[in-house]
Formats: C-alpha cells, sequence, structure tokens
C-alpha cells in the first residue's frame, strides 16, 4: 500500500506514463505510416508529369523556388501539426502571428536594436501568443472561434503598430539569412530541416511529445495516466506560434521588409500540408515527415499550375479540391485499418 492509500496493478501503467504501444505506434508512424507512403507515390507521380510537360521545370531556379516555398509553408505546417495531434483541430491565426512578429521584428532592427535581442523579443513575443490561445482553447473554448478571433485582434494591433505601411529594415546584421545559399540551398531549405528533424525526435522520443499524441489520440486514456490535456494543448500552441515567428524572421531579412498583409496566404497553405500529409483532423494522427511531403506536395502543385499559366482562381480551385480528396481517402484508410 502506499503512502496515499492507493495500490497499483503491477504491470500498470504509473501516473504520467505513456504506454509502450503507443511509443512504438509514434516510431513507425513518423516515417511509413499508409498515407506518408501514398503521398510520397503521388508527389512522384506529378513530378514526372510536371517533368514531361513543363520545359523549364527542371531549372536550377525554378526548383530553388519550390523548395524555399516548401521550407516556409512547412516550417508553419509542422508547428500546427503539434496542434492537430493534440487534437486541437487546428489554428486560424498562423498568417496574423507571422506578420504581427514579421512588423515587430522589422521595426526593432530599423530602430538599431542588437540582432539578437532582436530574434529572442520575436520569439518570447510568438510563444506569448500562443501559450495564450492554448490557455483559453483548454479550458474549454472551440479553438476555431478562439484562433480566429486572435487572428483578427492580431491583424488589427499589427496595422495600428505598423500604421497601415510597410516596415523596411535596411540593411542589417541579418542579411545572410535572406542572401545566403550554401550548397545552392537557401536558409529556409536548412532550417526547415533541422526543425523536422527536431519535430520527429520530440514526438518519438520525449515524453512531453509523446504524451501530446496521446491525449490527441485518446483524452479518457490520458487523463487516467495522469496526463495533462492542458499542459499539452498551451505546449501545442506555443510550438505553432514560434514556427510562424521563424517564418516571419526568415521572410524579414529576406525582403529587408514587413507588412501586416505578408502572410495573407499563410495559414491556408499550412493547413493544406498538414491534411494533405495525413494528419487526422480529430487528433493523435500524423507526424511532422508527413507534413513536410504535403508541404512539397501542394508547393510542386503550385508551381506546375503557375508554369502552365493557370489563373489564380483555378489555383485555389485545384488547391482546394485537392485537399478534400486527400481528406476524404485518408479518413476512408483509416478507417479501413481501423475496422481489421
Amino acid at each position: 500500500m502506499s503512502a496515499t492509500g492507493m495500490q497499483r496493478t503491477p504491470g500498470s501503467p504509473s501516473p504520467g506514463a505513456v504506454p509502450a504501444a503507443p511509443r512504438r505506434a509514434l516510431r513507425l508512424g513518423a516515417f511509413a505510416s499508409p498515407e506518408t507512403m501514398t503521398l510520397l507515390v503521388l508527389l512522384a507521380v506529378l513530378v514526372v508529369l510536371s517533368i514531361a510537360t513543363t520545359d523549364n521545370f527542371l531549372d536550377v531556379d525554378n526548383l530553388r523556388a519550390i523548395v524555399r516555398a516548401a521550407a516556409l509553408t512547412a516550417i508553419v505546417a509542422i508547428g500546427l501539426t503539434f496542434v492537430t495531434l493534440s487534437g486541437n483541430f487546428f489554428s486560424l491565426s498562423l498568417g496574423q502571428t507571422a506578420a504581427a512578429c514579421g512588423v515587430v521584428f522589422a521595426m526593432m532592427l530599423r530602430d538599431g536594436w542588437p540582432a539578437g535581442l532582436a530574434l529572442l523579443v520575436v520569439l518570447a513575443l510568438a510563444v506569448a501568443i500562443g501559450c495564450a490561445q492554448g490557455v483559453v482553447v483548454a479550458a474549454g473554448a472551440n479553438p476555431i472561434i478562439v484562433t480566429l478571433g486572435a487572428g483578427g485582434a492580431l491583424a488589427g494591433l499589427t496595422g495600428i503598430i505598423a500604421g497601415g505601411k510597410g516596415i523596411a529594415t535596411g540593411s542589417t546584421s541579418l542579411d545572410w539569412l535572406g542572401d545566403s545559399r550554401p550548397l545552392g540551398f537557401p536558409i529556409p531549405t536548412y532550417a526547415f530541416v533541422v526543425i523536422a528533424i527536431l519535430a520527429v525526435v520530440f514526438l518519438a522520443r520525449h515524453r512531453a511529445g509523446r504524451a501530446l499524441m496521446l491525449v490527441g489520440s485518446n483524452r479518457l486514456t490520458a487523463a487516467a495516466t495522469g496526463l495533462s490535456f492542458r499542459r499539452a494543448t498551451v505546449l501545442a500552441f506555443s510550438i505553432s506560434a514560434a514556427c510562424c515567428a521563424v517564418v516571419a524572421v526568415l521572410t524579414v531579412t529576406q525582403f529587408n521588409r514587413a507588412d501586416g498583409g505578408q502572410f495573407d496566404d499563410l495559414t491556408f497553405d499550412a493547413l493544406a500540408a498538414v491534411l494533405v500529409g495525413g494528419a487526422a483532423l480529430q487528433g493523435g494522427e500524423g507526424s511532422p515527415a508527413g507534413t513536410a511531403l504535403g508541404a512539397l506536395f501542394i508547393a510542386t502543385l503550385a508551381n506546375f499550375m503557375v508554369l502552365h499559366d493557370y489563373s489564380y482562381g483555378v489555383r485555389l480551385t485545384i488547391q482546394g479540391v485537392v485537399v478534400v480528396l486527400a481528406v476524404t481517402a485518408f479518413h476512408i484508410m483509416r478507417q479501413r485499418r481501423n475496422a481489421r
């Protein structure tokens, strides 16, 4: 009998422990889920089709453009994956969070703040924004309503701070982040690879990452083992907002400016990457690896349509249809797998 008067059944998990079966599932699901493998095949088909029908698809500048677009979207989408995995659907304030961070960062650089201090302030601001939303959602509020409202508030505050104008930074010590191309690839590519690896390792190996997955897959089981839905939710939203800050910094240093409308398409692109990447909206299923492939697929598809001179309306329609088809197909795949 323990000091509290409660006796634990031999072999049962202790409070706060993550069961072994979910741990194994996490390791396998990050790399070889049916959804990820299916998307990999579809991406290969899209690449072959692009090469066969587009003269300049394999041009170095075009490939760099695809990789950069995919990297920036993937960084934010990987952060959003944490929100989805935790069972909180998704966030609708990603673009506004990135815009707010970008404007604040550009203003600090313009006013002569040390680059390192400016980076720390922006990351702290992003984590505070994400943490605030996570606390409200964890208290029982609808994540869609909370993040939609937060996005509107952030857009308004960003407009007030910037005065409705773009903020030019001038030349700074961080220009290399936007200009450098080690081994021919822009810095955002390396940032994406590092963040993707860290995300996979965190979810598969770290207790907090495994707990976040378990909370998303079965909240009652998680509560029975002493895992906190509140802690997982705040962590997920904080990580998501921090990824937005990273993209804001990379974008500002490339263009040496920021404005409130700089990331208007970011939320939809990131959400599309997460859904096409195979994450389940109900939570607990998906992986950063799948999301990364989803971002690459979306960027390649967008590039294919641009090279074929499709209008913006047509491109948006096709991208929306692809997302719907992917969500439907992956849902059917999960139903059949769970029925076995």
